[in-house]
Order: structure tokens, then sequence, then C-alpha cells
């Protein structure tokens, strides 16, 4: 009688050990597996209002009457940015391409934990964006305005 209850524990403890691995395995995988970003990304539908209304408030920090001038225009500027297309390259560059405007490029990296992406503009002004999510198809971010963020691969 002895013997068994040992034997069952022993089972017991055998099948904790392989089922504990492989949730950590799985954990881990998930942690430190790489998000796909490569390639050309636009803004979801779902996503542009949102975005727009983090613009105007970033200008209205700056001169309220201006954001209030583009509040007026909010249509055409969702037109626009559901048009920008943000491409990320193999070789850690990106571009930014904003209908209208020139280019925009930098350079972009993982953190380590590859949970955020961190960008420097031409300029020098690094933007760091958490990953929530990352599949063939979508990324989505949160942004440095705390919001969150859909892009669809193009």
């Amino acid at each position: 009688m002895k013997l068994k209850k040992i034997l069952l524990l022993f089972a017991l403890l055998i099948i904790g050990f392989f089922v504990g691995t492989i949730i950590a395995k799985a954990q881990n995988t998930q942690i430190t597996s790489k998000p796909n970003i490569v390639g050309k990304w636009k803004v979801d539908k779902s996503s542009i209002p949102g975005l727009v209304d983090d613009i105007i408030e970033n200008v209205r920090k700056k001169d309220a009457s201006q954001a209030d001038a583009l509040k007026e225009q909010k249509e055409m500027i969702e037109q626009v940015v559901g048009e920008t297309i943000f491409e990320y390259k193999e070789n850690n560059t990106y571009t930014f391409d904003v209908p209208g405007r020139p280019q925009s490029t930098g350079i972009w990296k993982l953190s380590e934990d590859n949970k955020k992406i961190i960008r420097t503009d031409d300029k020098g002004k690094e933007i760091i964006n958490d990953i929530v999510e990352s599949t063939k198809t979508t990324l989505t971010i949160i942004n440095s305005d705390k919001r969150k963020i859909i892009y669809n691969r193009q």
C-alpha cells in the first residue's frame, strides 16, 4: 500500500514536471519570438479616428488655433492617414510615406525582449511603441499617446 502511494506520488511529480516544462517552453517562445514587422503597413480603418484625434490634440498643445483649423478638416486628415504607408525594411531602416509630403526615413530595431519597436527618425528623435500583437497580416501597437493602433500588411 505504501509502495503504491509512493509510485503514485512519483508519477504525479513526473507528469507535473513535463506539464511545467511544456508551459515554460511555450511562455518563453512567446516572449522571445521575433515579431514579423518587415514589410509595408497601413493604419486599419478602425484606428484612424483615434489617431487623428491624437494628432489634433498634440497640435493643440502647441497652437490651439491651428488645432481648431485641423479639426475643421478632420475628414481630409483621416483620408490622408488612411493612405499613409509605413515600411519596415530588412536592413533596419524604415520609410514613412504621407501623401503630399516628403518621405520620412529612419532606423528601427526591436527591444531585447522583442516587445517594443524603437524607431529613430532622421533628426535623431526616438519613438518607442509597445507591440501588442504581430501576425502575418496585422501589427498592433500602443503608440506614444498610449493609444492602441492596428496596422494591416499591404
